[in-house]
């Protein structure tokens, strides 16, 4: 209540000193910190092997065996992680929150931009893009997949700038290796590439109309 005169070492001025032990609080809780700074409800407590922050008389961050926060965390900075980094459904961009990398389902991520799905990677593995359903037209379920409603949307560029004659490339190659990446020779009468012409039957599009065999 006043300042004490003595140099007993077990109390600090009231003007300000330097604590040489250490300080014990009681444990206090969220509504009622053992250390506040003039607002009851707003301040420090804890208990065993734990230490949180409360504000307003709700508990804000709590550290133990990790660091839990409650709320939104605003960091001004870079996020550096010696770990992996758990998020629950999306990562958005600020400033433009209907433009986000999602993860949807279980094994599947998928990227918005103006509040649409416009590609997903699939549980199995598939490049889905404009749509989030896979498809298996003549009877292959491809690992990229293009669907759209017009031909802007359900189309394929390639193009190649550079001042000579060569041109973009559509490449198909065969090995009879049993793993990617393989090296083993063809044999007589393997087929190297097919182009297939598929229409929907009003049920699904698994055969083939035509195709362009190499």
């Amino acid at each position: 209540v006043a300042e004490r005169t003595t140099s007993n070492t077990n109390y600090v001025a009231k003007a300000g000193s330097t604590m040489t032990g250490v300080l014990t609080a009681t444990a206090g809780s969220n509504s009622a910190p053992a250390i506040n700074f003039g607002d009851s409800d707003s301040g420090i407590f804890g208990g065993t092997n734990t230490v949180s922050l409360a504000a307003g008389g709700t508990t804000r961050l709590t550290a133990d065996t990790g660091v839990s926060v409650v709320g939104t965390l605003a960091v001004t900075g870079a996020i550096t992680s010696t770990s992996d980094l758990t998020i629950a459904d999306k990562i958005i961009h600020a400033g433009d929150t209907n433009t986000a990398i999602r993860f949807p389902a279980a094994d599947t991520v998928s990227v918005e931009t103006g509040g649409s799905e416009r590609a997903r990677f699939d549980s199995s593995g598939r490049l889905l893009v404009g749509t989030s359903a896979a498809r298996s037209p003549a009877n292959i379920a491809a690992s990229l997949q293009v669907e759209g409603t017009d031909a802007a949307t359900s189309s394929i560029s390639i193009t190649r700038n550079s001042a000579n004659t060569n041109s973009a490339n559509l490449i198909f190659n065969k090995s009879r290796g049993a793993a990617v990446g393989s090296d083993t020779v063809v044999q007589n009468n393997d087929s190297l590439g097919i182009i297939s012409f598929a229409g929907n039957d009003g049920t699904d599009s698994n055969n083939a109309a035509a195709q362009i065999a190499g």
